[in-house]
């Protein structure tokens, strides 16, 4: 039995700290009461240390994402793919969505009868995917999150079980009843994953 789980995505805002509340109902109601389970996200820190060309990168793909969600101008957008101002275009956008994806994973832990078992703290201060000496079991969302948690463990002598849990879309975008739509994935993917490991 794995006494330490841990769920990763991207930013441990909208998909890892739904599957930990999740797990932490289903190991509860199994008996496993001693299991730690936290959650943690491999791009937490990215924007203290990334450069304007890193943060452009980063942007490029959810550009279309931001027009339709009606959150940067057409001129915004111009300056985006040229790399013009971009701290001063992404660091309000993301301050609005970040702010809203909290508001609804809050709503979606209330609804699914999850609050209990969800970790306020961690979602108001998402925590930084890191090599820690006592991981057992990591279940990461998404290929480009596994090969960075796996990348970081190869360097160390600590060797957890890292599988990925599923391809969900990152939330940052979404309406709740899309989230919500993600949610009910993140449960079906995490009862899966208690059942296998802790069955």
């Amino acid at each position: 039995m794995y006494n330490d789980l841990e769920f990763v995505c991207g930013g441990n805002m909208g998909r890892s700290p739904i599957e930990a509340a999740v797990a932490k109902r289903e190991l509860s109601r199994l008996g496993y009461y001693d299991v730690n389970v936290d959650s943690s996200g491999t791009s937490v820190d990215f924007l203290k240390t990334a450069t304007d060309e890193q943060i452009q990168n980063a942007v490029e793909p959810y550009i279309p994402a931001m027009i339709g969600a009606g959150v940067i101008t057409p001129q915004q957008e111009d300056d985006l793919r040229a790399g013009r101002t971009v701290r001063a275009i992404v660091m309000p956008i993301i301050d609005k969505l970040s702010e809203s994806e909290l508001d609804r994973v809050g709503e979606i832990l209330w609804l699914k009868k999850l609050v209990h078992y969800g970790d306020e703290e961690r979602l108001r201060h998402p925590k930084q995917t890191i090599v820690r000496p006592h991981a057992e079991l990591i279940l990461v969302n998404g290929k480009r999150n596994l090969q960075g948690v796996q990348a970081m463990y190869s360097q160390t002598n600590y060797k957890p079980l890292i599988e990925n849990i599923g391809e969900f879309e990152d939330p940052f975008f979404m309406s709740f009843k899309q989230h919500w739509e993600l949610a009910a994935k993140l449960e079906i993917a995490t009862f899966g994953a208690i059942k296998r490991f802790y069955n």
